[in-house]
């Protein structure tokens, strides 16, 4: 029996980019035959672990001691994981401490970067790359990555940042999007005559949350009938629902099969998220949702999503400063139907590319080559 184990997060029972992917992820291996130990923080069912990572609106020290001591418990339990590993970062500092003690071991592992650490420190101010503690971090992370023998990445903008910071590596590279759940998010057979707007997701850092506020301001001031809808939960909640907007409507977190049913009544689906260098590797998995329920895209900054939503034609690229004109063109939307059936049809046309079930197929082809 061919056996792996598995790390991630969550999985399941909750709906963040961790959770779904992992579920795609596993459930491609099963196909193939695969024996499955699932390691997790939050599961009805599975191998939970007793400490969990903290909630990003806690204090960076209080997350890290989280972190350390769930990293510590990883090592302990990875004594009895079988089979090939496959681990899922973040979290980073768990994850960390967990491929160290497989390499003393002398085990192999994969690794799924969804996003790059310790960089998001760089990027956020947390610490300075040429700092002790940077050149640290990024002097151990070379180590982890010398020890996976696969290094999965989820937009090409991170495999691109690995090899460019860590260019001795010769390891396996293979990009695998996230992609949207083909079983779930669909399109409607005609757009939705209400046109409205629609954000989800979390609500944390990376989100340009002030942008959010600031167009529906704007745009109350030149369209008092569009509405902009935002749904999910994180950091900056509470600074959206004090901003009492008229044209804001706030529901608050929802499951992935709910927000599967809620897209397809909008019209536009908007992905802001803040100026960094981070930012601009991302593929943000609302956009693949969007793409996935026939919704033409609003995406700021410039980015991986920005690249293919401009170039297939599914919508519209901007920098964070340019509210503005992201006003003058969901307006545009709104009143020329033949300018948005044309770009809606346009994501129709691609939607098949971005299915989620034909990323996960391209991992477990990958994973299964080294077994």
């Amino acid at each position: 029996m061919r056996i792996i184990s598995y790390f991630t997060p969550n999985y399941f029972i909750q709906n963040t980019a961790a959770s779904i992917r992992a579920k795609h992820f596993i459930s491609a291996l099963k196909k193939k035959g695969f024996h499955i130990n699932i390691t997790t923080c939050e599961s009805v069912k599975n191998n939970t672990t007793f400490f969990k990572p903290a909630s990003n609106k806690k204090p960076f020290p209080f997350r890290l001691l989280k972190e350390i001591l769930m990293g510590l418990e990883l090592s302990i339990r990875s004594f009895s994981w079988k089979g090939t590993v496959v681990l899922s970062l973040p979290p980073y500092f768990s994850v960390l401490i967990c491929a160290f003690a497989l390499q003393a071991t002398g085990r192999k592992y994969v690794l799924d970067v969804r996003d790059l650490y310790p960089n998001v420190f760089f990027d956020y101010g947390v610490l300075s790359k040429n700092s002790i503690m940077g050149r640290l971090l990024s002097h151990i992370t070379s180590a982890l990555f010398k020890g996976a023998t696969l290094i999965v990445s989820a937009t090409r903008g991170i495999e691109e940042q690995i090899k460019q910071d860590y260019p001795k590596l010769n390891q396996t590279f293979l990009v695998v999007r996230n992609g949207y759940d083909q079983q779930i998010f669909l399109p409607t057979e005609s757009p939705s005559e209400n046109f409205s707007l629609v954000f989800h997701g979390n609500l944390g850092r990376f989100q340009n949350i002030d942008l959010l506020i600031d167009l529906a301001k704007l745009l109350f001031e030149k369209d008092k009938v569009i509405r902009l809808h935002i749904f999910g939960d994180g950091f900056y909640s509470d600074k959206l629902k004090q901003s009492q907007l008229e044209n804001i409507s706030y529901h608050g977190e929802a499951s992935v099969e709910s927000i599967a049913k809620q897209l397809p009544k909008h019209s536009v689906g908007l992905s802001f998220r803040t100026d960094s260098p981070y930012n601009r590797l991302s593929f943000p998995v609302k956009v693949f949702e969007y793409i996935g329920s026939g919704l033409p895209c609003i995406v700021t900054p410039q980015s991986e999503a920005g690249t293919d939503i401009e170039s297939k034609g599914m919508g519209f690229v901007f920098n964070n400063s340019q509210a503005e004109k992201i006003i003058e063109e969901i307006l545009i939307l709104k009143n020329n139907k033949d300018t948005y059936n044309k770009i809606r049809m346009n994501v129709l046309t691609n939607r098949h590319l971005y299915s989620r079930q034909k990323c996960a197929e391209e991992f477990a082809n990958s994973v299964e080559g080294l077994t």
